[in-house]
């Protein structure tokens, strides 16, 4: 009898579902909802939602507002019902919700390459129309916001200005000394939904889905193989393509392919060493 799994279930109404897609299609529904009934509610200190045009609760059939005061909710009243993040407009909650269902709405004309956002699919298209582009004093190198210029021209001065409250090491990036910070801490805030493992950045866990997916976007040019990573393309393409050997072991000046290679290779040379004495 075959077994048909829903591992996605729906934290406002547990309806379970066989695939992200169909649970991020239907938690898409919760967010217009909620955005369309939280619009025209206040909030009374307590924490509780009241109506505006009725004066009734919407989560407790009693409720005596506190000291009889009231504090408008009209701010942020639009919620997102993935991680119930409240937005001010409802554009921007719309806009918000494509991070969870990975919806990329615009797509460049140039090469089809799509994006969750139309600014930065403005940006992209700049790079191959060229227009209002930003150069580098050191390589003339284009970029298409004085942000990316930024981060670039640290490259050129060696500035990290960003160090590490547990070691001595800096960073260009601030993202990159966060990640960074999590070998300290062991703190893996990304969880799969699939097998609930943990993970410390966002880029891992994308990698490990695929393996539940299946998908493989990256393709080797020189024959039919694809990867879940764009790591393992690049080691596919050195290793059996273009054969390149950039790893040396110092103990007998033999090149290998990968650094993992290298590694099982100098294992031998001390197994063979430490079986001498």
């Amino acid at each position: 009898m075959a077994v048909f799994l829903k591992p996605f279930t729906c934290k406002h109404c547990q309806k379970p579902h066989s695939s992200w897609e169909r649970f991020a299609s239907h938690s898409k529904r919760h967010s217009i909802k909620y955005a369309m009934i939280n619009r025209d509610k206040k909030r009374c200190q307590c924490g509780s939602m009241f109506c505006q045009k009725c004066s009734a609760s919407t989560d407790q059939l009693e409720h005596v507002p506190c000291q009889e005061k009231m504090v408008t909710d009209l701010e942020k009243p639009f919620q997102c019902a993935f991680c119930e993040k409240f937005f001010k407009h409802y554009s921007k909650l719309t806009r918000h919700v494509r991070i969870h269902t990975k919806e990329k709405p615009f797509q460049c004309k140039f090469c089809q390459k799509n994006y969750q956002r139309k600014d930065s699919l403005t940006e992209h298209i700049r790079t191959h129309t060229k227009e209002n582009l930003i150069k580098c004093e050191y390589c003339q190198k284009c970029f298409t916001r004085n942000s990316s210029l930024k981060l670039h021209i640290r490259r050129h001065t060696k500035e990290k200005p960003f160090h590490c409250d547990y070691c001595s090491k800096r960073f260009t990036v601030k993202a990159e000394l966060i990640k960074h910070v999590r070998t300290h801490t062991k703190e893996k805030p990304f969880q799969c939904d699939y097998c609930n493992k943990c993970f410390s950045t966002d880029s891992y866990l994308k990698v490990h889905i695929r393996f539940h997916t299946n998908e493989k976007p990256y393709h080797c040019d020189y024959c039919q193989r694809s990867f879940a990573a764009s790591g393992d393309l690049k080691k596919h393409v050195a290793r059996v393509h273009k054969k390149e050997r950039r790893f040396q072991c110092h103990y007998c000046k033999k090149f290998l392919c990968t650094n993992n290679y290298l590694k099982v290779h100098i294992q031998k040379h001390n197994i063979e060493m430490s079986e001498e004495f």
